[in-house]
């Protein structure tokens, strides 16, 4: 059975105060509630991202670089939801 795959478009910029640790604690909190790993988590993030502890709590990252964000971050995920 292929896990579940939960995708967030990740702003992790110092300029949203609580951002990381809300994103910490909710990426913490799914762990916690699917200890037989039946979800994927997955990060979209701009280039100015590097908060290592965040990005570690992923499964897998994918970096888009800022200019053309949405556009490109519509058209990847338009592409993962053909595959499943």
């Amino acid at each position: 059975m292929n896990p579940l795959r939960i995708t967030f478009l990740l702003s992790l910029t110092d300029q949203w105060a609580g951002g990381l640790s809300y994103y910490e604690n909710l990426l913490r909190a799914i762990r916690l509630a699917d200890p037989e790993k039946q979800v994927a988590l997955i990060g979209i993030l701009t280039s100015d991202a590097g908060h290592a502890g965040v990005l570690s709590m992923l499964d897998e990252v994918y970096e888009l670089p800022p200019s053309d964000f949405r556009e490109k971050a519509m058209s990847k995920i338009a592409g993962w939801m053909r595959q499943y």
